[in-house]
């Protein structure tokens, strides 16, 4: 399953760690990370241009298991736009996008991130994004979204676009819920769970494994190796 999963949530309210949580449990990952807050991540590029052979690495080593991150300054919109029509071509991994409304306006998204949010299932890629504002998301990206892990939302026109997109129970739901606390809309199903507070686990991609804290990952170095030698091992940190 390769479902495209949204976690909207003010600052604060535990949206990116439980997002992370659910990105270390893939196997191939890749993270837009404006912010470079993704830490744990052991491969870290600055450039769009890295990522090409970044993916080669991958290819030419049969990496199974990698996570890597882009953490760029400057022009965002035109990074992320080359960013995801690679991680398109790449296919067969989880993408996250940190802090989506970055990127999109309510009323569209950069036509490559469109692709990959109307296509990407044919790749293989799933993706998860993160937002503080429900009003900020681009309905497109919405109208895709499978599920969404809803964090406590107050500002009015937050609450109008969450009833807009998700309808009044889930509102009703949204507006009781406690402080780091959140429910689940399963879009699809119309399903709505009940308030909850720590971990939710989510199938993200078919060919998953253990949470990356239990296992080691490969590391990759921007400096190409002339050896033909896989790069280093190095354990990802535990959660804190």
């Amino acid at each position: 399953m390769n479902p495209i999963i949204g976690f909207v949530g003010r600052r604060g309210s535990g949206k990116s760690y439980q997002s992370s949580h659910n990105i270390k449990r893939c196997q191939r990952i890749f993270l837009w990370d404006p912010l470079g807050e993704h830490t744990w991540c052991p491969n870290t590029l600055t450039s769009v241009r890295q990522v090409p052979a970044f993916f080669r690495w991958a290819r030419q080593h049969s990496a199974d298991q990698y996570a890597a991150r882009l953490v760029v300054s400057g022009e965002m919109v035109a990074e992320f736009n080359a960013l995801c029509e690679l991680v398109y071509a790449q296919g067969d991994l989880c993408f996250g996008v940190e802090e989506v409304p970055l990127l999109v306006s309510p009323s569209s998204a950069p036509w490559q991130f469109d692709k990959v949010i109307r296509l990407g299932r044919h790749q293989n890629v799933a993706v998860v994004w993160t937002a503080q504002r429900m009003a900020e998301v681009a309905r497109r990206l919405t109208a895709a979204t499978d599920q969404f892990v809803l964090f406590g939302q107050t500002e009015p026109r937050d609450l109008v676009a969450l009833e807009e997109r998700c309808g009044a129970d889930v509102l009703r739901a949204v507006m009781d819920l406690p402080k780091y606390h959140y429910v689940v809309f399963d879009a699809v199903n119309r399903k709505l769970s009940n308030a909850t507070k720590g971990y939710t686990n989510f199938q993200l991609v078919v060919n998953r494994t253990k949470t990356l804290r239990n296992q080691k990952v490969v590391s990759y170095s921007t400096d190409e190796r002339n050896d033909g030698g896989k790069p280093p091992v190095e354990p990802v940190p535990n959660e804190s």
